[in-house]
């Protein structure tokens, strides 16, 4: 029988590790997620990735886990020194008092108690390290914020003069930190020297929040890919409760009205190519709903060409070189539809901490992950460059978006956050922007943006919580200022649950009764 205690005190140790130094990890090295974020990764398809991502975890805190393990076990079990050690304190010139401290006879004599204590102080201390008092607050409180500013995007509201296909690039982590000092960025050098190139090039537009090439900036529930998608495509925050229950939805935000459905009600043909496995995080429910588009991602790309083989895949499914070359497969064949186009790319190999390098990779930086940006940097002006080439160009407009900043921390440790801003441009545009620099703007903006820039007319230039900067309108994050904004979305929205999330949040209260 005391075997057995034994055994079950040294698993729950491990367990109470383990949710310890998840929660270092994620702090350390997720810099920019909030709890929110990183739970929804947890139990939105992380699965499907592959078990390389996970070993790269395993291999950042295993020592971290051990010594902490080491030190529980040594509290509970007197095993990794046989003697007793005390310490000697002099109290004056006679009076001595001698101490034992190992082992902490607390922890051996009344492990019931010490256990609660220990259970109590590494769960609070992983609660304040994912800044759990804030979420709590956050999800006490209600703002109607959202409600108050939302502009329902209706067929109505949104006229096209002209339709002009659609490129739409979201580049994994893509930021214009990366550019070199001199050049408006923060690094010593250009380490994506053909992103600022594009930049400058005739025919290009970028919106900037200083005046140099800051881009995009940082709004909560925007932060990671499956939520920068939906902020750049329906003008929206993705704020989802936190559940056991996975966001895998044939009514993935039911109340949305995205940039796939308008381009479909506007007999556009839709098809995303994914890196990365479309299972992961939603996405795959959430381009069906939204659109109906023809998904390509590693599990079905057979069916459009079968040479594709084991040097074409990455730890997330395929890698960027083999993406393009898809593409650039899918536009011929896309491009002869007689009905305009919209092709969404979204890229991997740039993914923080499991960087993708392969045999056509750049391998001049000294960091893996200096030169999977730098390839990538080159794939993506090379595949721009082929299309502008090609004879559907001259009504093809072509957007470039930073899905979201790095996860990393130790690379961007001396970075301030305000500061990691993500990279935007718009190639071929159907129209001209009245100012594109020193602008306050945020992933919501891009969603009537991307279309004023392929040829449509937007009632009063506002969609969701969006504004259309290529007119003189303020932006919200201008009119109430980015700090103002983060504080309010992530407070409970009736109007978002309801409206928005419809059916959905209410299974989320049947699976969570005690939820709001």
């Amino acid at each position: 029988m005391k075997k057995l205690k034994n055994i079950l005190l040294i698993l729950y140790l491990i367990f109470l590790t383990l949710i310890l130094i998840v929660t270092f990890y994620f702090k350390f090295c997720f810099t920019n997620e909030t709890i929110e974020e990183m739970y929804f990764y947890a139990t939105n398809g992380v699965t499907h990735a592959d078990a390389g991502v996970f070993l790269v975890a395993v291999g950042d805190c295993i020592i971290f886990f051990l010594i902490v393990l080491g030190i529980l076990i040594s509290l509970y079990f007197n095993v990794l020194i046989n003697k007793k050690i005390f310490l000697n304190i002099k109290l004056g010139k006679k009076k001595k008092v001698r101490k034992q401290i190992y082992p902490l006879n607390f922890f051996l004599k009344h492990r019931g108690i010490s256990l609660i204590i220990t259970t109590i102080v590494m769960l609070l201390i992983s609660f304040i390290n994912m800044d759990g008092i804030k979420f709590t607050k956050d999800n006490i409180q209600t703002s109607t914020f959202i409600e108050d500013n939302y502009v329902t995007p209706k067929k109505e509201n949104i006229i096209f003069k002209k339709k002009k296909n659609l490129i739409l690039i979201f580049a994994e982590s893509f930021e214009t930190t990366l550019f070199s000092k001199e050049e408006g960025g923060e690094w010593k050098y250009n380490v994506m020297p053909e992103m600022f190139k594009l930049l400058n090039e005739e025919g290009s537009i970028y919106f900037a929040s200083d005046d140099k090439v800051g881009g995009v900036n940082t709004l909560f529930a925007t932060t990671w890919t499956t939520a920068s998608i939906v902020a750049n495509t329906t003008g929206l925050p993705f704020k989802i409760p936190i559940d056991d229950n996975k966001y895998h939805s044939d009514d993935f935000m039911k109340g949305a009205y995205a940039l796939g459905d308008v381009l479909k009600d506007n007999e556009y043909y839709n098809e995303v190519i994914s890196a990365a496995k479309t299972s992961f995080g939603g996405l795959q429910e959430y381009y069906t709903k939204h659109g109906n588009y023809n998904i390509i991602d590693n599990r079905n790309v057979k069916k459009y060409d079968k040479t594709y083989n084991k040097e074409d895949k990455s730890s997330w499914g395929m890698n960027d070189k083999y993406l393009f070359e898809i593409a650039k497969q899918r536009l011929e064949e896309i491009s002869n539809k007689n009905e305009p186009f919209n092709l969404n790319l979204i890229t991997i190999d740039t993914h923080a901490n499991d960087e993708y390098i392969g045999k056509y990779s750049e391998t001049k930086y000294k960091t893996k992950n200096e030169n999977a940006y730098a390839t990538s940097s080159k794939l993506i002006y090379e595949f721009v460059n082929y299309v502008k080439k090609q004879p559907y160009y001259k009504d093809t407009t072509i957007v470039i978006l930073g899905d979201h900043p790095s996860m990393h921390k130790s690379i961007y440790k001396n970075i301030s956050k305000s500061r990691r801003l993500r990279y935007n441009v718009i190639i071929n545009s159907e129209k001209e922007p009245i100012n594109t620099k020193n602008r306050v703007f945020t992933a919501l903006d891009m969603y009537p943006t991307i279309l004023s820039s392929i040829g449509a007319d937007i009632k009063d230039d506002r969609l969701g919580l969006g504004v259309n900067l290529f007119s003189d309108k303020e932006t919200l994050s201008e009119k109430y200022g980015l700090e103002k904004i983060n504080n309010e979305i992530p407070k409970r929205s009736i109007f978002y649950n309801d409206e928005i999330l419809g059916t959905d949040y209410a299974k989320f209260l049947l699976k969570n009764k005690d939820r709001h």
